[in-house]
């Protein structure tokens, strides 16, 4: 079995044991109670949004990088967004350029250049709001 069915196969356990640790922090009474005091409409404003958000960062990711493959950016930029939510001190970043290389096979130089001018291009949008 290769590196990648064998990373497929080991999502699921791995996604059950973060759940079930979730739950032993918080009641499933509260989980249910807060996911129904929430509006449809915001539920489906906020998917609508993230959606957006997602497609936004692929064609600029997409843009970037000089490719029209669209859905395998997008897959990497949902695979990066998670790892740099899951793993600590934004090492998640590493995942762009690992994905970008294996996937795409472009050179880690490259792909360490994209995120260094993305996050550039965040700090520079963050301070023209506060401008």
């Amino acid at each position: 079995m290769d590196g990648k069915k064998l990373a497929q196969w080991l999502m699921v356990p791995l996604t059950l044991v973060l759940v079930l640790l979730l739950l032993t922090q918080a009641s499933p009474g509260d989980i249910i109670a807060a996911l129904t005091s929430v509006s449809v409409f915001s539920l489906a404003a906020s998917l609508f949004l993230w959606v957006l958000l997602y497609l936004g960062r692929t064609l600029r990711f997409a843009f970037m990088l000089g490719s029209r493959d669209y859905a395998g950016v997008f897959s990497i930029v949902c695979t990066h967004s998670m790892a740099n939510n899951i793993l600590p001190f934004r090492t998640g970043e590493l995942a762009f350029v690992y994905l970008a290389k294996a996937r795409m096979d472009v050179p880690v130089g490259i792909g360490a250049a994209v995120i260094v001018i993305a996050r550039l291009y965040d700090v520079l949008a963050v301070s023209a709001m506060f401008i």
